[in-house]
Protein backbone atom coordinates (compact mmCIF):
# COMPACT_ATOMS: atom_id res chain seq x y z
CA UNK A 1 0.00 0.00 0.00
CA UNK A 2 2.95 2.02 0.73
CA UNK A 3 4.51 1.84 -2.46
CA UNK A 4 1.70 3.41 -4.24
CA UNK A 5 1.46 5.97 -1.96
CA UNK A 6 -0.95 4.83 0.44
CA UNK A 7 -0.96 5.77 4.16
CA UNK A 8 -1.95 3.29 6.84
CA UNK A 9 -3.07 3.58 9.71
CA UNK A 10 -2.49 0.96 12.84
CA UNK A 11 -5.12 0.43 15.63
CA UNK A 12 -6.20 -2.40 17.72
CA UNK A 13 -7.63 -5.75 16.27
CA UNK A 14 -10.68 -4.78 17.33
CA UNK A 15 -13.96 -3.97 14.97
CA UNK A 16 -14.88 -0.93 17.15
CA UNK A 17 -11.34 0.12 16.95
CA UNK A 18 -11.64 0.38 12.89
CA UNK A 19 -14.85 1.79 13.17
CA UNK A 20 -13.16 4.65 15.11
CA UNK A 21 -10.27 4.68 13.06
CA UNK A 22 -12.11 4.98 9.90
CA UNK A 23 -14.43 7.90 11.26
CA UNK A 24 -11.20 9.41 12.22
CA UNK A 25 -9.60 9.95 9.07
CA UNK A 26 -12.50 10.39 7.03
CA UNK A 27 -13.17 13.43 9.44
CA UNK A 28 -9.79 14.10 9.23
CA UNK A 29 -9.52 13.72 5.29
CA UNK A 30 -12.83 13.79 4.10
CA UNK A 31 -12.00 10.08 3.07
CA UNK A 32 -15.22 8.44 1.67
CA UNK A 33 -15.96 4.70 3.20
CA UNK A 34 -16.02 1.84 0.84
CA UNK A 35 -17.00 -1.27 2.78
CA UNK A 36 -15.09 -4.48 1.91
CA UNK A 37 -17.92 -6.52 1.69
CA UNK A 38 -21.22 -4.37 2.87
CA UNK A 39 -21.23 -2.14 0.00
CA UNK A 40 -23.43 -2.19 -3.03
CA UNK A 41 -20.71 -0.97 -5.19
CA UNK A 42 -18.47 -3.91 -4.27
CA UNK A 43 -21.15 -6.21 -4.60
CA UNK A 44 -21.61 -4.93 -8.02
CA UNK A 45 -18.56 -5.22 -8.92
CA UNK A 46 -18.22 -9.04 -8.04
CA UNK A 47 -21.39 -9.96 -10.01
CA UNK A 48 -19.76 -7.83 -12.66
CA UNK A 49 -16.44 -9.88 -12.70
CA UNK A 50 -18.07 -12.97 -12.66
CA UNK A 51 -20.57 -12.03 -15.60
CA UNK A 52 -17.55 -11.26 -17.81
CA UNK A 53 -15.82 -14.30 -17.14
CA UNK A 54 -19.10 -16.02 -18.12
CA UNK A 55 -18.75 -14.12 -21.47
CA UNK A 56 -15.37 -14.41 -21.90
CA UNK A 57 -15.13 -18.02 -21.51
CA UNK A 58 -18.72 -19.43 -22.34
CA UNK A 59 -18.20 -23.27 -22.22
CA UNK A 60 -16.54 -22.87 -18.52
CA UNK A 61 -17.31 -26.04 -16.40
CA UNK A 62 -17.68 -24.42 -13.12
CA UNK A 63 -17.41 -21.21 -11.32
CA UNK A 64 -16.59 -21.68 -7.77
CA UNK A 65 -17.12 -18.77 -5.46
CA UNK A 66 -16.83 -17.81 -2.05
CA UNK A 67 -19.35 -17.66 0.62
CA UNK A 68 -18.86 -15.02 2.58
CA UNK A 69 -16.90 -11.75 1.68
CA UNK A 70 -14.43 -12.70 4.48
CA UNK A 71 -15.33 -9.92 7.34
CA UNK A 72 -16.47 -9.87 10.79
Amino acid sequence: MEGYGGKIAFCEPTMSARKEMAAKIQAEKGAVLVHPYDDDRIIAGQATAAKELLEDVPDLDALLAPVSGGGC
